[in-house]
């Protein structure tokens, strides 16, 4: 079992509060109902703590706190009668941890690294091999290799901390117009191609596998071949953003916060959690009551709303346009241009 928190707690500046783990084994002495030791929960709490702030201080923030490992007696380490953690990941209350608590990007490597302590736990339990499943892929492609055909070019990403990790195949899934993306056809290499019927929006993405699972899905590329076509247009999917809000700290540290004014971020697919716009930035205000809760205080007019992020999903939009103009066209991920797997040339 596993239980997902966030801490409180505030450091002045730019100070980490960090990550904690609990687990609990001074309970029914010591075993689980089915006679196993409780420190297996120990173990399960070690392994997550590692993946975590080894990820973190790798790719985010070298400085990042490992707190803790606590045998306390909380309610979620407690109660579940198999090996369990409750995770304290940052500190909501501290503006240092949530410049990375809400970046979109962080969140996934976060999630990745809690699934990966997980399998190992699991995987030594039964002493057996694991296998972490891919990451998306990269520099996706489409161009047209014949007069109703596409091909589709990809490339693995390569996760250079976990080697179990490479694909072995893939899925491409299809939709046809504004339809709903088909269930997918297994590819055996980074290359694919599709026949397509003229004058109709066919729409692609692709996801790694392993025996490990599937990986999150691509961007979403688009191809339209016209029957009286004018010519053929290359669209290259430039935005590839997701980010946190922008934040800023004056030079004496008095104020400090999340602008959305100046830039809301940009959620990955979407956001159910933002409330409203951060309003109190004096770092000196203690929390008075719910209705002025001090620095970090914000709005709550967002309580109930879906904030729309990046879909992923712009070459159907823009190539909509194109096959009503008249002409052809094919897309690409902006990473394939620029490291010249697709030339501009060539349009």
């Amino acid at each position: 079992a596993f239980a997902f928190h966030t801490d409180a707690g505030t450091f002045w500046g730019d100070t980490i509060v960090g990550t904690l783990g609990i687990y609990m084994t001074h309970f029914n002495n010591e075993k689980f109902e089915n006679g196993r030791s409780r420190w297996a929960s120990r173990d399960l709490s070690e392994l997550i703590m590692e993946e975590v702030t080894s990820d973190i201080r790798r790719e985010f923030e070298p400085e990042w706190t490992r707190r803790h490992l606590w045998n306390r007696s909380y309610a979620e380490a407690r109660i579940p009668n198999v090996p369990t953690m409750l995770l304290e990941l940052l500190s909501h209350q501290n503006f240092a941890d949530m410049r990375y608590g809400l970046d979109p990007s962080f969140r996934f490597t976060v999630s990745r690294s809690i699934y990966k302590g997980m399998l190992k736990f699991i995987a030594s339990q039964y002493n057996r091999e694991y296998v972490v499943q891919p990451l998306p892929v990269k520099d996706f492609s489409l161009s047209f290799s014949g007069e109703r055909e596409v091909e589709l070019k990809w490339k693995p990403t390569i996760d250079a901390t976990e080697p179990s990790a490479n694909p072995t195949k893939y899925i491409v899934y299809t939709r046809i117009n504004g339809r709903g993306f088909d269930n997918g056809v297994i590819a055996n290499t980074n290359s694919y191609k599709v026949s397509i019927q003229k004058d109709l929006v066919y729409s692609f993405k692709v996801a790694a596998v392993n025996e490990g699972g599937e990986s999150f899905p691509s961007e979403i590329l688009s191809a339209c071949r016209k029957s009286d076509q004018k010519g053929e247009a290359l669209i290259v999917n430039g935005f590839t953003r997701v980010s946190a809000p922008f934040s800023f700290v004056t030079s004496e540290d008095s104020i400090a916060g999340f602008a959305g004014s100046v830039d809301n971020g940009v959620p990955y697919i979407a956001d159910h959690h933002f409330i409203g716009q951060m309003h109190e930035f004096r770092r000196i205000i203690p929390w008075m009551d719910d209705d002025a809760s001090g620095f970090g205080d914000s709005n709550a007019n967002y309580e109930t709303t879906r904030i729309a992020g990046n879909s992923f999903d712009y070459p159907f939009v823009h190539g909509q346009a194109f096959a009503e103009a008249g002409y052809s066209f094919v897309s690409t991920a902006a990473d394939a241009v620029e490291n010249g797997t697709v030339k501009l040339s060539d349009y």
